[in-house]
């Protein structure tokens, strides 16, 4: 699956010198990759906090003369669109109305094509929107110098660009799913065939679960963390009402899927914070009676051991940068 372009203008070629970046709440993800033939490998990446004026500071050796971007964008409207027959100028022209979007709302707006359709047949159409005031505010940041911006897409969609990938292009299973849990939204999302049928957002994220343990223990947010990281200890009973629910709405979506497509979820990964909390995890396989993969994005990916020691237990970060990479690099 090919990124959510046109945030911006593409060049008419992608650019062989880029970096890849994910801005996120607390921390922005950056890397560099180098593609020779199907072999792709590592070059560089690390984890920038933002200055105390907001802007980012890219690393001398990651920085190129282009970045492709991607950002959170809590704001931001995704939907899969599914209808029969082909993509008409009818339904690009109706896509403010279908996302709920108002005249008087200033969003730039992209669509990608999953299937294109015919009279008798299906066609799948993935919409991503974003508000102009938050664009505005991710590109200010590269707004001189370099790297200039080359493109801009949002991390949820990124990150399945990278999932798309790695575990849905090199399993031999039917059907795979992803559970990705953000800081305070977590995306199912469904390959059947591998084409994307489902993209569900929740209102459940990494910041609910440590709201949660730090009202329950009365400990700060630090401690919360290490509490959430630590495999050894088990949080699943202060966390029981939060995992039953999120759990529950999985389920419904699964079921839905599973019979909407005729088919049964074979392989289903997780990734984000809440995904390295095992007891956590173990909660949610128990709940849906499925084995749940952490899924690492470097996995496809040549890391030299030098930079493996760097951002060791941080992988899963990079799968926004990592997947606005492999869009891009797609593209040559």
């Amino acid at each position: 699956m090919k990124s959510v372009k046109g945030f911006t203008e593409n060049l008419k070629k992608s650019p062989a010198d880029c970096t890849w970046i994910d801005i996120g709440a607390s921390v922005t993800k950056i890397v560099r990759l180098k593609a020779v033939g199907n072999k792709i490998t590592v070059i560089g990446a690390d984890l920038v906090k933002p200055a105390a004026n907001g802007n980012i500071s890219i690393p001398m050796n990651l920085r190129a003369r282009y970045a492709s971007i991607a950002t959170s964008c809590n704001n931001a409207i995704i939907k899969l669109f599914s209808f029969t027959g082909p993509i008409e100028s009818a339904f690009k022209k109706s896509l403010p109305q279908k996302l709920g979007i108002n005249a008087d709302d200033d969003f730039r707006l992209s669509y990608t094509t999953i299937t294109e359709g015919s009279v008798r047949s299906e066609s799948s159409v993935l919409v991503a929107a974003m508000p102009e005031e938050d664009a505005k505010r991710v590109m200010l940041q590269f707004s001189s110098g370099v790297p200039a911006p080359y493109s801009l897409e949002i991390t949820a969609i990124a990150i399945l660009t990278a999932f798309e990938h790695g575990p849905v292009r090199n399993s031999s299973k039917t059907t795979t799913g992803l559970i990705d849990f953000g800081t305070n939204s977590t995306f199912l999302s469904i390959f059947h065939k591998r084409k994307l049928v489902m993209m569900r957002k929740f209102d459940f994220g990494t910041n609910l679960v440590m709201e949660r343990l730090q009202s329950t223990l009365r400990v700060n947010s630090d401690i919360a963390r290490g509490m959430l990281d630590d495999v050894s200890f088990d949080i699943s009973d202060m966390l029981g009402g939060l995992i039953n629910s999120i759990a529950s709405d999985l389920i419904i979506s699964r079921d839905f899927i599973e019979r909407d497509k005729n088919c049964k979820i074979d392989n289903l990964f997780a990734i984000g914070g809440i995904a390295l909390s095992k007891t956590s995890i173990q909660s949610l396989e128990k709940a849906m009676s499925i084995e749940i993969t952490p899924w690492d994005p470097f996995d496809n990916l040549n890391l030299p051991p030098a930079l493996e020691a760097d951002i060791e237990d941080q992988h899963w970060r990079f799968a926004g940068a990592i997947g606005a990479a492999l869009a891009t690099l797609e593209e040559k």
